[in-house]
Order: C-alpha cells, then structure tokens, then sequence
C-alpha cells in the first residue's frame, strides 16, 4: 500500500510541471491579452480624436469586438508558443532518454545519460542508467570468465605435452631396445602410469571434472627430491645438472601434489627448449624462513630463427604459484636465464 502511494506521488511529478507550465503561459497571455487590449483601445481613441470621427454607439460595439478578437488571437498565438518553448526542454530530454532506449536495445552500453530534475523522466533516466551499468558490467564478468577459461585451458593444454612427451620417450625407449632387465621394466612401467595419472588428472582438470585438491604433506622435503630426481631424469641424456639441497630443511607444505609436479614439468620445458647443453642446469632447493624457495639457472642458447615463445608454461607456473600465495621471479640477460619460485610454507590453503 505504502509504495502504491509512493509510486501515486512520484506519478504526480511531471503533471504537475505540465500544469505548472500551462498556468504560466496562461497567466503571460492573460496580461498580454489585457495589455493589447488596453493599448489597442487607447490607439483607436486616439486615431479617432485626431480625424474627428464619431461612431456610433453599434459601430463602438463593433470596432470594439473586432480589436478583442485581434487580441485574443494574439494571446492564444503566444499561448501555445510559450507552452511548447518551456515544454521544449522535456521534449528534448524525452528524446534523450529514448535515444538511450534505442542504445540499449541495440546493445551499445558506453553511454550515460545526465539525470536533470526529480520527476518520471528523471528516474527513467536513472534506471536506464543502471541497466547500462548493470549489463557493461556483466559484460566484463563475462569476458573476463571467457578469458579465465581460455588461459586455463592453454595453460592445461601446455602442461599435458610434458607427460605426454614422457611417455612417448619411454616407449621409444623400450622399443628399441632388445633385452630388458626386470628391474628396468617395473621402472620404465610404473614412469609411464604415472604420467599416464598426470594426464588423466590434467584432462579431468581440462573438461572442469575435477578440482586443486591440496593436503598436508608431512615430509615435503621427500617430495621434492622425488621431483627434481625426476626432473634430472628427464634431462640427463642432453643436459649436465646440479641439483642443491643443502639449504633445503625438512617441512611441511598444505599443496597439490599433480600441481607441484605441473611446476617441475614446466621447468624441465623451460629448459628443453631454450637452455644451452654447453653449460650445466642448477637447481637449487631450499627453506627460508617460512617458504620454501625454488632457483633454477640455466644458459640460454642461441634463438631459433621462425620460432617464437608465448610463454604459455611461464604463464601456466605463475598462476599454480599465485594460488598458493606464493610468488615467480624471472632474472634473465642476454645470455643467462634464472627463475625463482617462493612458496610458503605451513599454510593451511
């Protein structure tokens, strides 16, 4: 009941300018009228008086009529000039706001229409206003949800070539060779399925079935050795590597595991493709306080002419690092390549 007599008073706003406006012009024609009146008589009185004329009492009636009826010619005239002039103004703030209409259906929304007085065409203005800003924001969400599910699709996309790649290398391996130790099948087969569950992950990751699952790991230190070992692994046959980890304390670390693994993953890519074999890779790792600090160094080679880096990987470990609170740095010259990855550690996630 409240808001209908709200939403009642509210409709009130506008008639009452127009009746405001109407009774103005009326009252600026009523004293016109009056002013013509008068003057129009004192002229006639007067032109008369200098010719000598005298009319009669019908003629009186008659020249006296006709000069009203000039008059009120005149002021209805003025009337109706006077209303649309100061009616002019909502006529063209109306068409504003229809434009703005016209705007929104159209889909154009980087426009803001000025809210001039209180009335209906005020608050028209204000919730075409809103609607704008309510759908250029939307818009923006939506871009930016489009750009967030590209980026982690190529980011995804990107680190499931590196077990992929894995796997092919380890098939190849078998396959060319003749005799196989027992030992060496069990290692050769258990690398594989374990790449095989990165990529089974990364892929549910990449259709949005599965989740960043992060737990307590209490020896984080065995992690990350098993890591790197791998990481060496995969690198020894090209590279000569270092691995550090006598800054290294053991810890504990709240993480995903497929996660930490996407780190190293995207390292060892760093390094196949732009370290130079001539010099050692380092990698060191150790704790710093309350983080656990990850440096690798490496010898840039020379560029390969055609050949270009979107820095998808670079990307990719940035965004894991960042929802751990964690931090990358890159320090890189002409010839040389460093990355520094900072995680914090005992941090419930």
């Amino acid at each position: 009941m409240w808001n209908k007599k709200q939403e009642s008073g509210k409709g009130k706003k506008l008639k009452a300018e127009i009746v405001e406006l109407i009774c103005l012009s009326f009252i600026i024609s009523v004293f016109f009228f009056l002013f013509l009146d008068f003057t129009s008589a004192s002229i006639a009185d007067t032109y008369l008086e200098s010719r000598e004329i005298v009319l009669t009492s019908i003629q009186e009636r008659t020249l006296d009529a006709w000069m009203k009826t000039v008059c009120f010619l005149a002021c209805v005239i003025l009337f109706h000039v006077l209303f649309l002039v100061l009616f002019g103004q909502k006529i063209s703030y109306l068409l504003l706001i229809t434009d703005g209409i016209r705007k929104l259906q159209e889909n154009q929304m980087d426009f803001v229409i000025q809210v001039e007085g209180t009335d209906e065409l005020a608050e028209l203005a204000e919730s075409i206003n809103f609607l704008s800003k309510s759908q250029r924001e939307l818009q923006r969400k939506e871009r930016e949800l489009k750009e967030e599910r590209e980026a982690l699709i190529r980011s995804l996309s990107h680190d499931i070539c590196t077990p992929l790649t894995s796997i092919l290398s380890y098939s190849e391996y078998m396959g060319n060779k003749n005799q196989f130790e027992e030992g060496e099948v069990r290692e050769c087969f258990a690398l594989i399925h374990k790449k095989a569950e990165q990529i089974q992950v990364l892929s549910g990751q990449l259709l949005g079935k599965e989740m960043r699952r992060p737990e307590l790991v209490e020896n984080g230190l065995l992690l990350i050795e098993q890591m790197a070992a791998e990481w060496e692994e995969s690198l020894e046959d090209s590279f000569v590597c270092e691995l550090d980890f006598s800054q290294c304390k053991n810890f504990q670390i709240y993480a995903d595991i497929n996660e930490m693994r996407r780190i190293f993953d995207n390292l060892l890519t760093n390094v196949e493709k732009y370290a130079s074999p001539a010099v050692k890779v380092e990698l060191a790792v150790k704790t710093v306080q309350d983080n656990l600090v990850v440096t690798q160094r490496n010898k840039k080679k020379a560029p390969e002419k055609g050949v270009e880096s979107h820095k998808v990987g670079m990307t990719s470990m940035k965004g894991i690092v960042k929802n751990y609170g964690g931090t990358v740095e890159v320090s890189e010259t002409e010839d040389s390549f460093q990355i520094e990855i900072s995680l914090p550690l005992f941090r419930e996630l």
